[in-house]
């Protein structure tokens, strides 16, 4: 019923998954209105958004938004911001986010970043050069990630939970004042 009568092409299709028909702007706007209308508790959602971050920051390639999940599902917060949540970490801020873990793990760990797997990180062969230097990037990473990822999603979860406290006192303020307005007209 709510088919389109040409199909998209496999191309458009991809196309529109890297940049959205009508925009990132009304691509977020959708993601935040779905995530506020949500039936769970403030708590439930900023918690969920708070481990999304916390994934994020994980050198979990590809894994972020599986692990955002399961963490989601095993404290009990709200899955769909947990997926919101995993959007810190993308193609954009990768590298930034790889450096800081990275740098943080060797400074936690007493390290000296290496600058022959530093580079790694951020080279286009990054694969083939990974595979050498594995452990002197992933331990640090992982390491440096903890700390980060906790400290992101804490304040992650005070701002967001700081955030639906005001928007559920304006709806409410706002429902009071239509229900004024309905009950001086009748």
């Amino acid at each position: 019923m709510f088919q389109r009568r040409q199909p998209l092409s496999f191309g458009r299709q991809l196309m529109h998954l890297v940049w959205p028909r009508r925009g990132w702007w009304r691509a977020w706007r959708y993601s935040y209105q779905r995530l506020i209308r949500q039936r769970a508790s403030h708590h439930a959602i900023a918690l969920g958004l708070a481990v999304g971050v916390f994934a994020s920051l994980t050198p979990f390639i590809g894994f972020h938004i599986i692990l955002a999940l399961v963490i989601a599902f095993l404290l009990r917060a709200n899955l769909v911001g947990a997926a919101i949540g995993t959007a810190l970490g993308n193609p954009l801020t990768f590298p930034f986010l790889w450096s800081l873990t990275y740098v943080s793990g060797c400074w936690i760990l007493g390290l000296e970043p290496g600058l022959a797997a530093a580079p790694a990180l951020l080279d286009a062969s990054w694969l083939m050069r990974f595979q050498g230097h594995f452990w002197l990037i992933f331990v640090p990473m992982v390491t440096g990630a903890l700390p980060l990822g906790l400290l992101a999603g804490g304040a992650t979860y005070a701002g967001a939970l700081g955030a639906l406290e005001i928007y559920k006192k304006r709806q409410h303020a706002r429902r009071i004042r239509l229900g004024a307005a309905t009950s001086r007209e009748s």
